[in-house]
């Protein structure tokens, strides 16, 4: 057997959502399928489907048999979790294609203020930087987005992104 192959046909409901096209790797969850594919995780249950490209993603973690993503959308952070049956060639493959995603990952604590984590992160041709702070109220005063802001302009300009 190969690497991403398996033994099990392909769910229906996984392959109607992915329109005959095949995933990279694939394992049954508590109520439903997760995959990962080219483009993204794909997750469906009995109440619903969700799609993750993998530049949404800036963090993978595999506690068996736990795989949990954190994405941002908008700015803010999600996490999403599966419980998998058998996990199959799913995890490493998460872990690959986030890991190739995420350029930078920095947190930096302010005094006042917390921490907020800064990542750059690959999307499309380009990066994109994210500011994630922990503390959304002191994010949102004056000393706070400019203390952001001048971190990011840092952080770009060390790293080169």
């Amino acid at each position: 057997m190969g690497l991403f192959s398996r033994s099990q046909e392909l769910p229906p409901e996984l392959r109607d959502l992915l329109g005959g096209k095949n995933p990279l790797a694939w394992a049954h969850h508590s109520g439903g399928v997760v995959a990962a594919t080219r483009q993204g995780i794909v997750s469906v249950d009995n109440h619903e489907s969700l799609a993750l490209g993998w530049e949404d993603l800036i963090q993978a973690v595999w506690t068996p048999p736990m795989l949990s993503v954190v994405s941002i959308r908008d700015g803010i952070s999600h996490t999403h979790a599966w419980l998998l049956d058998e996990p199959a060639q799913v995890p490493a493959v998460v872990r690959d294609r986030v890991t190739h995603s995420v350029v930078a990952d920095h947190m930096r604590t302010f005094t006042p203020g917390g921490v907020v984590q800064f990542v750059a992160r690959r999307v499309g041709s380009g990066v994109e930087w994210v500011a994630l702070p922990h503390d959304q109220e002191w994010a949102a005063t004056e000393i706070g987005a400019r203390s952001i802001t001048n971190e990011l302009a840092d952080l770009r300009r060390s790293l080169g992104v």
